[in-house]
């Protein structure tokens, strides 16, 4: 039996639990659903949720956000149901759709939206790395002027200022030409 409603904080587990099993293209979702929970009242992060349910279980989720962008996610059933409970329960404007490909499409044609003119209208290439599988990069060296930083396990990419420009000092890289490798691929 199918089921469509609209998701209240004490669904977050359910919700959690479906979109980590699709990590990959489910970032913005539990962003945004940790962020600012999922109850709407219209403020930045915040949306409307909606999910369709078969035999009481979760198979697609819509969430239409404060900005009118609705996220989808989901299997093969239910993504134009949960869609269309979203929008019409937010109230707002659909202003773009994000999504894997297959669901923004289909939510797309059951919106009545497939005609409608947009910005930007083109399939993006998803970039993900299984971190179990990452390993730190070689040492640098100085003569390579490049600066290692490890983007995976435990250890982070991101640097703070100060903490770049002392570790560029002891490994001899001059400010401003480094190279920062990550998981062993490397990005300029």
């Amino acid at each position: 039996m199918s089921e469509v409603r609209v998701l209240a904080d004490d669904d977050k587990r359910i919700l959690d639990e479906f979109l980590e099993e699709r990590i990959d293209t489910s970032l913005f979702l539990l962003s945004n659903s940790d962020a600012a929970g999922l109850e709407d009242h219209g403020r930045p992060l915040q949306g409307t949720y909606a999910a369709t349910f078969e035999n009481g279980k979760m198979t697609a989720v819509a969430g239409h956000f404060w900005n009118g962008i609705l996220i989808v996610q989901g299997d093969t059933v239910g993504v134009e149901n949960a869609a269309q409970v979203a929008i019409s329960r937010s109230g707002r404007a659909l202003n773009g759709l994000i999504g894997p490909l297959a669901l923004v499409e289909r939510a797309r044609r059951a919106l009545g939206a497939e005609t409608r003119r947009a910005k930007k209208d083109e399939p993006e290439i998803l970039f993900s790395l299984d971190l179990e599988k990452c390993r730190q990069p070689t040492p640098p060296t100085p003569d390579r002027h490049n600066l290692a930083a490890a983007a995976c396990g435990k250890q982070s990419a991101t640097w703070q200022g100060d903490r770049l420009r002392n570790i560029k000092k002891r490994v001899g890289v001059p400010l401003g030409e480094e190279q920062l490798v990550l998981c062993g691929f490397e990005m300029r």
